[in-house]
Parts: structure tokens; C-alpha cells; sequence
């Protein structure tokens, strides 16, 4: 039987195999993954998570304003996932959907311009979610907008 390498994103890719794991995308200069091929021009990355759930992986693009989908191809968007916007200059805005349920570490580390989250949930619901120690260092005088009030941070 012959196996394709296929991303977490689920898409097959052209080199075969033997046996083995999904592969998270690898990503050339040119915004094509080396793995399935897929081209990203503008905007998320994406990849599935161990719990057949999505997560944000990265961004391409100049936009200050990012809006994070609840769905990705008919499926939950659930993390915001390691290192995703890391050192990213461009992000000023970002808005969270209540699906996320974690962001990884160093995931807005250094996204100095981020002055205001966004989250589509309660202060209760983000100060329960599960946000890695190193999620945002190099991040301050930034504000969390939730459906019941704000955090001032």
C-alpha cells in the first residue's frame, strides 16, 4: 500500500511513503508549503490540533486588524497555536472568537502594535482560558474586550 505525506491541514501531498504521521506544514519563502503544495498568498494559517480540531498557525499578510474564524472548512477553530504571530509589527487588533479554548506560548510574543483583543466571550471565559505562561512578553498597555466589560492590561 502505498501513503502520501499529508498536512495537519489534511491536504495530500505528492511524496509517498511507507508509514508514518501527519506532517505540519513547511513553508517556503514563496508561501508554498513543501508538504502538500498548498500556496498561501494573504492571511491564517491553519493546521489540525491532536483533538481533530484547528489552529492558528501564522499569518501572512499587512492587515492591523486580524479576525479569528470560529469555523475553519466546517470545523472548530480551538487554539491559537505556538510562536502563530510571533514577532508580528503589522497586528494592532485582534478578535477572538469564544471557541478558543488555549493560546500557545510565545504566540503574540513581540506583536508590539497590539493594543486591543477583541474576545467574543465573557472576562470569566478569558480569564479561564488556557493561555501559556510566555503567550504575549514584549506586549503591553494592550486591552480585552469581552461581552460583560474590559481588561485593562
Amino acid at each position: 500500500m502505498t501513503y502520501y505525506y499529508s498536512c495537519a491541514c489534511g491536504e495530500k501531498g505528492s511524496e509517498a511513503f511507507a508509514h508514518g504521521e501527519l506532517a505540519d506544514h513547511d513553508w517556503t519563502e514563496e508561501n508554498v508549503c513543501t508538504v502538500c503544495e498548498m500556496r498561501v498568498d494573504e492571511g491564517l494559517r491553519f493546521a489540525l490540533n491532536e483533538m481533530g480540531t484547528y489552529k492558528v498557525t501564522g499569518y501572512i499578510g499587512t492587515q492591523s486588524t486580524l479576525h479569528i474564524p470560529s469555523m475553519y472548512k466546517e470545523i472548530a477553530v480551538t487554539e491559537i497555536g505556538h510562536t502563530a504571530f510571533f514577532q508580528n509589527v503589522v497586528i494592532m487588533n485582534v478578535t477572538l472568537p469564544d471557541s478558543i479554548t488555549s493560546i500557545g506560548n510565545f504566540a503574540f510574543d513581540n506583536c508590539t502594535p497590539l493594543s486591543n483583543i477583541f474576545y467574543d466571550g465573557t472576562k470569566r471565559e478569558w480569564e479561564d482560558l488556557v493561555r501559556n505562561i510566555a503567550w504575549n512578553p514584549g506586549v503591553s498597555g494592550y486591552t480585552v474586550h469581552c461581552n460583560d466589560g474590559e481588561i485593562y492590561k
